[in-house]
């Protein structure tokens, strides 16, 4: 199943917290796609640390104001 976290509805100071949230929400080799105005790069890291779990990260759109980033979650390190 793939989920849409949609960030562009969203204040960009609750892009990141935003995000995470719906990455939680995620099961274990279920995929996203992130929609934003900004690169959200750094939430990998993070939420990685944090959770102790593999996110693959792949770009599909890095144009402008649009970024479309394809995100799937890995299990527990």
């Amino acid at each position: 199943m793939e989920h849409e976290i949609n960030l562009l509805v969203r204040p960009h100071a609750e892009c990141h917290e935003a995000l995470i949230g719906e990455l939680d929400k995620i099961q274990t080799g279920e995929t996203a796609l992130v929609i934003a105005d900004h690169d959200t790069k750094p939430v990998f890291y993070m939420y990685q640390a944090e959770r102790q779990c593999h996110l693959e990260w792949e770009y599909e759109q890095k144009e402008g104001n649009v970024w479309r980033i394809r995100v799937t979650k890995g299990g527990k390190f």
